[in-house]
């Protein structure tokens, strides 16, 4: 019997089972199982910083007086409010900038902001498949 399974809200696909599909022992395929890592506001966060220097990262300095006088107002921080969608950023810059061997530094912080193992690798393979000319677009 053939039917629509949703894996996502954006699309269905359809899914073919069998009657024995009921028993303990079934296990789906790894294409039924997988779910996006990252959520769309994720992808685009990566897709954003592609052109961030590793300057963007350093914690920026407050202008004195005297320099917001003659230099105007402070820039924007590129720096998102969102402890998880910083850390995926500063993942990013790296993979972007240094390829995707990043620094000790960046991966514990990555951890301790809450990413998983699995979530920075997905991050890397996006950018990897990006650089490769292989542009994925659906989950």
């Amino acid at each position: 019997m053939s039917f629509y399974e949703p894996l996502n809200t954006a699309h269905a696909v359809p899914v073919t089972r069998t009657a024995s599909d009921t028993e303990p022992d079934y296990q789906a395929p790894r294409s039924e199982m997988a779910e996006p890592v990252l959520n769309r506001l994720e992808r685009r966060v990566i897709d954003i910083v592609r052109k961030d220097s590793l300057k963007t990262l350093k914690p920026r300095r407050e202008r004195g007086r005297l320099a917001r006088i003659l230099l105007g107002p402070e820039p924007v921080s590129p720096s998102f409010a969102n402890p998880r969608l910083e850390a995926i950023r500063h993942v990013a810059v790296y993979g972007w900038q240094q390829g995707i061997a990043l620094p000790a530094r960046a991966l514990g912080e990555a951890r301790a902001a809450g990413l998983t193992r699995s979530e920075i690798d997905a991050i890397l393979d996006i950018i990897r498949l990006d650089n490769a000319g292989i542009r994925k677009t659906a989950p």
